[in-house]
């Protein structure tokens, strides 16, 4: 994914002006105040303690940085919810089974969406953070929500 990255920047001719890390997410190899955005797409749910990533991408933004944060989460409308848990728990897995050969992963992305907080809680948990001027933005119908927030 790096490497893809790479040359998408490069491609888009930012480079010196992106950069790229590797490293886990609860203790980065970068100095603090280092970057003026953090973000993680899809990502945030495996962390062992989203707090504390979160925490981490605090310590790592200069003054006036900004946090995006990406992530799955279920649908509010009841109705919406009722067909798309259907989906996500019977249909997706097989058709996932068929295309990769493997149903173990389908079935792990369901499980870990479903068991993720509530959009308020998590909402809590970014501000608790330390993030301030926090946007939440349900996108698709609420399959997924966007959270940005501000370091002060």
């Amino acid at each position: 994914m790096l490497e893809i990255g790479k040359r998408k920047i490069a491609n888009r001719k930012h480079e010196g002006k992106a950069g790229l890390v590797r490293g886990d997410g609860l203790q980065l190899p970068v100095m603090d105040e280092a970057f003026d955005v953090a973000m993680i797409a899809f990502g945030i749910r495996n962390m062992a303690d989203p707090g504390r990533a979160l925490t981490e991408m605090h310590r790592i933004l200069k003054p006036g940085g900004r946090l995006a944060v990406l992530e799955f989460s279920i649908p509010r409308n009841p109705l919406f919810r009722s067909v798309y848990l259907i989906y996500f728990r019977y249909i997706l897995p097989l058709i996932g089974r068929a295309v990769s050969g493997d149903p173990y992963a389908y079935r792990y992305l369901n499980r870990t969406v479903e068991s993720f907080f509530p959009r308020d809680v998590f909402r809590r948990i970014v501000e608790d953070a330390g993030f301030t001027n926090l946007r939440v933005k349900p996108l698709s119908f609420g399959i997924a929500t966007i959270y940005c927030g501000d370091k002060p």
